[in-house]
């Protein structure tokens, strides 16, 4: 279940698809949760460990994490951002692209998830937003970006059912909830 670390390049602060002016930046581990299995979105992350040390400026910045065991107030609206695909099965766009959704309760949207015969799909481990009526949300290539309130990572997209889906939150991990796996690895 590991990933090789010679299969992964990162390309950091860049705001277009295909722009070279930034160095590619290799890694040097990853470290994938041990509790992650790909059939749920449980524990859907991983810390990559880099070859070098990035130097912060106005496109490269560090993101504050929030403190362990953080439940959002429903309605709570929260910025995601990614290069992933603005409709389901669409092209990829070839810049970021960010939206304000507004938080789900985990007790909601997994009514929601029931309703498609997924209710084991929500858990504590995953944080859920988007908009009742759809529209605005993650989508395919979109995994792994942020989802941040007032500047705090508070979720990581995830594995997704559809893209911005009538009445069908998407899900994130709740980084909330893995701080002491991110305190194990890291040290923060």
């Amino acid at each position: 279940m590991g990933q090789s670390t010679s299969t992964v390049t990162l390309r950091v602060g860049a705001t277009e698809y295909n722009q070279t002016a930034n160095e590619p930046v290799t890694l040097a581990e990853i470290h994938i949760h041990p509790l992650y299995s790909f059939t749920k979105p449980d524990y859907d992350i991983s810390i990559l460990h880099l070859n070098k040390h990035l130097v912060f400026g106005e496109k490269i910045a560090a993101i504050a994490l929030p403190p362990p065991n953080v439940v959002l107030p429903a309605g709570t609206l929260a910025t995601v951002s990614g290069w992933g695909r603005l409709v389901y099965q669409g092209d990829n766009p070839p810049e970021l692209h960010e939206v304000t959704v507004p938080i789900v309760s985990n007790e909601q949207c997994a009514l929601s998830y029931a309703n498609h015969h997924a209710i084991e799909y929500v858990t504590d481990t995953v944080l859920c937003a988007g908009y009742e009526e759809g529209g605005k949300g993650t989508c395919n290539g979109d995994s792994g970006g942020p989802l941040t309130v007032d500047g705090v990572l508070y979720g990581l997209a995830s594995t997704s059912w559809v893209c911005a889906e009538t009445e069908l939150p998407g899900t994130y991990v709740n980084v909330s909830s893995v701080r002491s796996y991110i305190a194990l690895v890291t040290g923060l």
